[in-house]
């Protein structure tokens, strides 16, 4: 610019003049130069040189008719810059322009034309031109490589501890506690990220100048280095007296810790739900499907059916349809047919919505709600239970859809209802079906039915899960324990009714009067007294109706032995009872409390109000 200062200004720069003859001669050009204008940008990558043209000229701009535009940007220049202490050194005279982010506003009519959510792009970029008009140019990618870029160059600069400290503030949050900063990452060094204006400092935490700055940090640290520091903040936070459940699961989530996002994700969603925040609930369940196979059958159930719901409720129709066919999945294999009956129906419910029912798809559905609702009324010995087995059978025959199922259902229910000679002739026309289609689990169903219609054990072909094998071998307390591990309860009690031990049979009559299953109720009654058993319970006791769990006395006495970690074998030998008495118990507890592990056993006695001391 030297040109526009006039020749005198020029010819002093060809001398060697002193730095302060150079001032001079800058400032008499500015008088002989009325109305010119100077600008200049960026002044916070500026050197000292500049710096001190500066201090010089700003005080002493009022002797001049000249004009003098500075711009920096002040997320650069922390407390400590060179041109922070320049600034202080101006005349009154400098005037200050603080130019403050785009509005809403401003940025609706930016983003107009795109499908970008104006107020969540403003939380994004906290309004900052550059910020909005690239994400607005990039769309759809949420952070551009532009914006990415320029973040990412920013922290090049830094310091390798200022580095590390901004990405566990990243992982963090938008919001940092300062404490649990600190115990995440060793000897944090918080003033650079502040001085360079990465964060804003509050009055008792640190806080994200931009929300893009922070995703952009996110995204570019190191995957492993990433799970880390949210397995170390998940490990922190988890010690809070009362955590977030949200963002538990968020860190659960980020650590890839699939026990800790099974425990945190559903209770996060179920939060969420109840607050009326179905999408949040909805991306807390979707993130944890992938490790829903390994949680126990009956949790895996109901977490298909809460994921169902918050697709249903989110418009994620397809998601949702499959949540759900899953969880009809898991009850037809622990053997609850009112559960699978609730969901074959809203299943049915979701397709007619959709629109989407096929003639074919509609066969197959109802055949399945049918077994389910037949094999329910069966087992508690309402009425019309044949009459949705018969339709069941009318359509598997119109189809060849499911007739292994469907015949297993009716044999049982002929079972229930003492018509052996029709056992037989419905075990016997499925079993063939099942053999050829080669269904392992309905082979064995089936071979169990001929055998209760006095056949003997069939030679099979092919293999059969544990549960049936054990069962067919006459191993009745093994074939129970497989039942119960595969969450059977029902199932469980059909082995022990078989046993020649009174203990056993009891077991069983006490899981079918807790199920409400009256008809194998009165058939475990009926075998206890083959037995010998003359004093047979026809109800709980006063002791066990006043208790919420309806436990009896001596299951009472046993379960305060589980909570305090004792064994089976170790209870059996302070109550001088047998180790197999004592499993019963714990089966029949285990039950009454709903849960299917020991270790919950003392939560849910608690929920329920049980007394235990």
């Amino acid at each position: 610019m030297a040109p526009d200062l006039g020749p005198d200004f020029s010819g002093a720069l060809r001398g060697r003049p002193s730095r302060l003859d150079l001032l001079e001669a800058f400032l008499s050009s500015l008088k002989a130069s009325p109305g010119i204008v100077i600008v200049l940008e960026d002044l916070h990558w500026a050197d000292e040189a500049t710096l001190d043209v500066l201090r010089f000229i700003g005080r002493r701009i009022e002797s001049t008719r000249a004009l003098i535009v500075g711009s920096y940007r002040d997320d650069e220049v922390g407390g400590a810059h060179p041109l922070r202490v320049a600034i202080g050194d101006l005349s009154p005279a400098v005037r200050r322009i603080a130019l403050t982010g785009l509005s809403v506003r401003s940025v609706r009519e930016l983003a107009n034309g795109t499908d970008l959510d104006p107020e969540e792009l403003h939380v994004l970029t906290g309004g900052n031109p550059f910020y909005v008009t690239e994400v607005v140019a990039g769309a759809p990618d949420r952070i551009p490589a532009s914006v990415r870029d320029a973040v990412l160059a920013r922290v090049a600069r830094l310091s390798s501890n200022g580095r590390r400290t901004i990405e566990a503030a990243a992982v963090i949050g938008p919001t940092i506690d300062p404490v649990l900063l600190s115990a995440v990452v060793d000897w944090p060094d918080i003033d650079e990220p502040l001085a360079k204006g990465f964060l804003l400092a509050g009055d008792h935490d640190y806080a994200f100048r931009h929300e893009i700055t922070r995703q952009a940090v996110l995204g570019a640290t190191e995957p492993a280095r990433r799970r880390e520091l949210h397995a170390r903040v998940l490990r922190v936070i988890e010690q809070d007296s009362e955590p977030a459940l949200a963002v538990l699961a968020h860190h659960a989530s980020g650590a890839g810790d699939p026990n800790a996002v099974l425990k945190y994700a559903p209770l996060a969603a179920a939060e969420a739900s109840l607050a009326g925040a179905h999408r949040e609930a909805f991306a807390h369940l979707a993130r944890a499907e992938r490790y829903a196979p390994s949680l126990p059958p009956r949790e895996r159930g109901a977490f298909f059916e809460s994921l169902a719901h918050e697709s249903f409720v989110t418009a994620s129709g397809d998601l949702g349809r499959g949540a759900l066919k899953r969880a009809i999945e898991v009850w037809e294999q622990v053997d609850e047919p009112a559960r699978e009956v609730h969901a074959q129906l809203e299943l049915a419910r979701a397709v007619d919505a959709q629109g989407l029912r096929q003639p074919s798809n509609s066969v197959i559905g109802r055949i399945n709600a049918l077994v389910a609702i037949g094999t329910l009324r069966a087992r508690r010995g309402d009425p019309d239970a044949q009459s949705a087995l018969d339709e069941a059978l009318a359509l598997s025959r119109q189809t060849r859809a499911y007739p292994p199922k469907v015949r297993a259902a009716r044999a049982e229910a002929a079972w229930l209802a003492a018509d052996t000679p029709r056992v037989a002739a419905e075990a016997d026309a499925g079993l063939a079906i099942a053999l050829e289609v080669r269904q392992p689990w309905k082979v064995g169903e089936l071979a169990w039915w001929l055998v209760k219609a006095g056949r003997s054990r069939p030679n099979l072909p092919i293999g059969i899960p544990d549960p049936w094998r054990l069962q067919l071998e006459g191993r009745w307390q093994e074939a129970a324990i497989a039942w119960h591990e595969r969450d059977c309860v029902y199932r469980g009690g059909q082995a022990l009714l078989e046993s020649h031990d009174a203990v056993d049979v009891e077991a069983a009559r006490v899981i079918f009067d807790r199920l409400g299953a009256r008809p194998a109720l009165g058939l475990a009654t009926k075998r206890l007294r083959e037995l010998g058993v003359r004093s047979i319970p026809r109800g709980p006791q006063r002791a066990t109706r006043a208790n919420p769990a309806r436990l009896t006395a001596r299951e009472l006495e046993v379960l305060r032995y589980v909570v305090a970690g004792h064994s089976n074998e170790q209870i059996a030998a302070r109550l001088y009872l047998s180790r197999r008495t004592v499993h019963h118990h714990v089966a029949s507890i285990l039950a009454k409390l709903d849960v299917n592990r020991r270790a919950d056993a003392a939560r849910a006695a608690a929920a329920l109000g049980v007394q235990l001391s």
